[in-house]
């Protein structure tokens, strides 16, 4: 379960929408940017369509309430771990009771938190993702509200990570590719140049069902009456104002404006992140290009899924914080007074005193995460690992290393409201 403690009315849960369900009216909905959704399920090892948190020019704060793997994608943000900065593009491992904040910058305007194993609320439809004007999918059909509870897949992988990857290149300068439409040839020869040549910009009256542009008034040869016909995400439409506007992943599913080009899926992304009074160009392409865009997409996302897998390390471990009465009561029985976690930057103490564990950190970083590479301890050091290994079924034990006298161990240590992440080399018997 994860918990929001902060939100605003436009955070909502998405996927890549729902599909199948025009006929009945039903609008695709799903992420505004559905490359940063798949990219941050596939550093997760998810389903390209799991369902993340969709987050628009906006602050949100979450709380873990279950140990879970999540990233970060999508537009950048500034972004904490209880005190500790992520960097944007970046999967991390956090614990039960540990807090989640971003705050939006003033570049892009979609971000998404992505779960290992997927937010696991109803499907609707066939999908998870909010539908705003329908009031379903998502969490009770609405944005999500302080006080909120997202329950998480029963069956979620359990892995520890720590890494980012490349996000793809993002350029307002970029022109988005665009196919003529059907009634592109209706345009006048000034006005099928203007489309190409000059720039647009997006208005403030732009939102998730579409982004109505202002430039050069486009005109048609002759007036035209059309029945409504279907139109999908990157539909092109010239009202009669002559202001294009493009359907977005909220559209309807039926339109009667002229439909003069489609933005081609593979740049939607990047128009659904242009803020409001950006710019944007837009350049002629045709349908064999825009398959091979598709192409690119996928084998970008399948560099990071492999990046994903290497990095992904399976979880053995909780955090010994809620085992401290444990490691004390074995600290004393074997009469081990002192654990002391050494590095150059770092030292950390663990004291048995007569009730609890206590731990002191010596280091000017001490807010941060470390690994420690040496581990000392005064006395008892095999029974304080052994019963570490066979009691809590913490610690993994590589046989290769036993020749060598080394155990090597991956252990997390409560410092107060800090948790730092140590690798020890611990000898497998007192000297």
């Amino acid at each position: 379960m994860i918990e929001v403690i902060e939100s605003t009315a436009l955070v909502t849960v998405q996927d890549l929408g729902r599909t199948g369900s025009f006929r009945y009216g039903v609008p695709q909905s799903g992420a505004m940017d559905a490359l940063a959704l798949a990219t941050g399920n596939s550093m997760l090892g998810n389903a390209a369509d799991a369902a993340g948190i969709e987050i628009p020019m906006s602050r949100l704060v979450l709380r873990f309430g279950e140990d879970c793997a999540f990233a970060i994608t999508g537009a950048p943000c500034q972004a904490w771990l209880d005190d500790e900065e992520m960097l944007p593009w970046s999967a991390r491992s956090a614990w039960a009771g540990q807090t989640l904040t971003l705050v939006p910058s003033d570049r892009q305007v979609f971000t998404y938190v992505t779960i290992a194993g997927g937010i696991d609320v109803p499907p609707v439809l066939g999908s998870r993702s909010t539908q705003h004007r329908g009031s379903f999918g998502g969490l009770f059909g609405r944005a999500l509200r302080a006080g909120d509870r997202l329950p998480l897949s029963p069956t979620r992988p359990i892995f520890t990570c720590d890494f980012a990857v490349p996000p793809p290149p993002f350029d307002t300068d970029m022109p988005l590719r665009v196919v003529p439409a059907a009634e592109y040839d209706l345009l006048t020869p000034r006005s099928r140049e203007n489309l190409w040549a000059k720039g647009w910009k997006v208005t403030g009256a732009s939102n998730r069902a579409g982004y109505r542009l202002s430039g050069e008034t486009l005109l048609l040869t002759e007036t035209v009456e059309l029945r409504s016909h279907g139109i999908v995400p990157g539909v092109l439409q010239l009202p009669p104002s002559g202001q294009p506007v493009v359907q977005l992943a909220d559209a309807a599913t039926m339109g009667g404006y002229p439909k003069i080009g489609t933005v081609i899926p593979a740049d939607l992304w990047r128009l659904a992140q242009h803020r409001p009074r950006e710019s944007l160009r837009f350049q002629m392409t045709d349908y064999r290009r825009a398959l091979a865009a598709m192409g690119e997409h996928e084998a970008f996302l399948e560099k990071i899924a492999s990046i994903g897998a290497a990095r992904r390390k399976p979880s053995h471990a909780r955090p010994l914080v809620a085992l401290i009465d444990q490691i004390a009561d074995i600290m004393r029985r074997n009469r081990v007074d002192e654990i002391v976690l050494q590095e150059p930057s770092i030292r950390l103490t663990l004291k048995a005193s007569t009730r609890n564990l206590e731990a002191s950190v010596s280091s000017p970083e001490a807010g941060r995460w470390h690994r420690c590479a040496q581990t000392g301890i005064r006395r008892g050091r095999h029974a304080v690992v052994g019963w570490l290994e066979t009691e809590t079924g913490l610690l993994p034990v590589r046989s290769d290393l036993a020749p060598f006298g080394m155990r090597p161990t991956n252990i997390m240590v409560g410092a107060g409201d800090v948790l730092f992440s140590t690798r020890a080399e611990i000898p497998s018997s007192t000297p």
